[in-house]
């Protein structure tokens, strides 16, 4: 099956809301879902952009939902942290974080990129109720908290290609973002 091929199923089926396709997962089509900031409707969520390559990378591993290993000093250190650990994207860690301007201090005087400054913040919180992990990108920020999960595997070589799909407009919906402003999807081309 195509893209234009599963559109049209899509199109055809009045059960078909949302379509996507990539082409090694095929096509997939289903309800109505979130998109972006959205906030109203339902609890299924697509990402408005196609995947990124993160930095990122975890301060303790957990098991059973207690931690079984503390990585710590080794991961907030500038000199043994590895902000490549984690390339695909997690989810978990709640919103965006606002970081603090640079400083004089002797950290900010030797921080060279923003994910070197999201590792800091997040080290910075002590505690791993507030950061047990981070997660970074140039375009959308820093991200920390308690823990990450749902991680993508960047194993597969198409899991950074964007899908292709499209929804159905439903008129009982708002379209809203979390400050309860109308949410418009911008559709962003690749060159």
């Amino acid at each position: 099956m195509t893209a234009v091929e599963c559109s049209k199923a899509c199109c055809s089926d009045p059960a078909c809301i949302s379509w996507q396709y990539r082409r090694d997962v095929g096509c997939l089509i289903g309800p109505d879902i979130r998109l972006g900031m959205e906030k109203d409707g339902p609890a299924g969520y697509c990402s408005d952009h196609p995947p990124y390559r993160w930095q990122g990378q975890f301060l303790v591993t957990r098991q059973k939902g207690k931690i079984h290993e503390n990585k710590r000093d080794h991961a907030c250190s500038i000199q043994t942290w590895n902000p490549n650990e984690q390339p695909g994207q997690c989810f978990g860690l709640g919103d965006v974080r606002t970081l603090p301007q640079p400083s004089n201090d002797t950290i900010t005087t030797t921080r060279t990129n923003g994910a070197q400054y999201c590792m800091e913040a997040c080290c910075a919180e002590q505690n791993f109720e507030k950061c047990g992990a981070w997660q970074y990108h140039e375009e959308l920020g820093c991200f920390y908290g308690k823990r990450m999960y749902g991680c993508r595997k960047a194993d597969n070589p198409h899991v950074f290609e964007p899908f292709v799909g499209r929804r159905k407009l439903q008129v009982d919906r708002t379209y809203t973002d979390k400050h309860g402003k109308p949410f418009v999807q911008a559709l962003k081309h690749q060159s």
